[in-house]
Order: structure tokens, then C-alpha cells, then sequence
């Protein structure tokens, strides 16, 4: 395969299960965004819509997801993060041709992140977008 063609099929390609040291970046900042967000008097888990679930809130997926855009790149970047009870259960990631803004790009990462959540089955999740300060 040309080095090209090779290029090009890596930036296209959605990673499911991505390297160890990946994996633990994304454990690390998924705690630093908790903390950072969590109000010292507010539960650790949001309150889930009603009648979103049956399960107790303890066992509820969340789905954390971010996206990357820039005026100069030709490329969005996606990412989404399934995690339960403090568990990385599963993560994405992905390059598109770039969004139209910033906010297209975080709107691309939802719809997608809401359809791997249903192609895993997972159709209780709570999504959540990771926010930048």
C-alpha cells in the first residue's frame, strides 16, 4: 500500500479499543473533568431524565464526548468515552472532513456517539459533553 493511500485509510479509520496509554489518558482526564466539575454540594452522577431507566442511577452509562475543530485543519476530530460506575467500558475515536464550527463539530460527536451507543445496545446511557475552560 502506498504511503498515501496508507495515510489517508489511518485518518479514516474509527479506533474502538484504542492503545493502553490512550486509555489511561482518557481514565485521567475523565477524573480531572469530574472534579472539575462537580460543586462540593452536588452528587457525583447527574440526575437521569424521568423514566429514562429502570436502573438505579449508581449503574447508569455515561457517555462523554468532545470534539476538535480548527479554522486551519482540514480534519474534525471525535471522541466519545462510555463509562460506568468510574469504568471505562468503551471508547471511540475518529477524523472527519471539517465540520462547518465548532459547534457542528460537538453536534457531529453526538449524533455519533448516539449511534454507537445503540449499535452496542446501550440505550440508557447520559451523554455528556466535556467541557473546556
Amino acid at each position: 500500500m502506498e504511503a498515501k493511500n496508507y495515510a489517508e485509510a489511518y485518518a479514516f479509520r474509527v479506533a474502538m479499543e484504542p492503545p493502553p496509554e490512550t486509555l489511561a489518558l482518557a481514565l485521567q482526564e475523565a477524573a480531572f473533568w469530574k472534579q472539575a466539575s462537580q460543586k462540593e454540594d452536588d452528587p457525583i452522577r447527574p440526575t437521569p431524565f424521568v423514566g429514562s431507566s429502570q436502573l438505579p442511577p449508581s449503574l447508569l452509562s455515561e457517555c462523554q464526548l468532545d470534539a476538535s475543530w480548527h479554522v486551519d485543519d482540514t480534519m474534525s476530530k471525535h471522541g466519545w468515552v462510555l463509562v460506568r460506575q468510574d469504568l471505562v467500558i468503551q471508547l471511540g475515536q475518529r477524523s472527519t472532513r471539517r465540520s462547518l464550527s465548532p459547534l457542528h463539530a460537538e453536534f457531529d460527536s453526538l449524533l455519533w456517539a448516539m449511534e454507537c451507543m445503540i449499535s452496542i445496545g446501550d440505550t440508557s446511557s447520559t451523554f455528556l459533553r466535556i467541557a473546556r475552560i
